[in-house]
C-alpha cells in the first residue's frame, strides 16, 4: 500500500539488520511492525494491514482513486 502525502521531509536507507522487533520497546505497541533507532530519534514502521479496519481501508483507497 502507499500513502499520497503533501510532503517528505527525509528519505533514509536502513539495513533490515537494523530493525528492531517492537515488543523489545514496548509490549503493548499495536500496530507496529518494527522500529528503527536513528541518531536523532526512532522511526516506527506502521502495520498497515492491521492499523487500519476494513472501512477505513476502504475509504482510504477511494479517496486515492478520487484524487488521481
Amino acid at each position: 500500500m502507499a500513502l499520497v502525502v503533501d510532503t517528505v521531509s527525509d528519505v533514509v536507507a536502513v539495513p533490515s539488520l537494523d530493525l528492531v522487533a517492537p515488543e523489545s520497546i514496548l509490549p503493548q505497541l499495536e500496530y507496529v511492525e518494527g522500529v528503527v533507532k536513528l541518531d536523532g530519534g526512532m522511526v516506527f514502521i506502521q502495520d498497515l494491514d492491521a492499523f487500519l479496519s476494513l472501512e477505513e481501508d476502504q475509504a482510504l483507497e477511494a479517496a486515492i482513486e478520487e484524487n488521481h
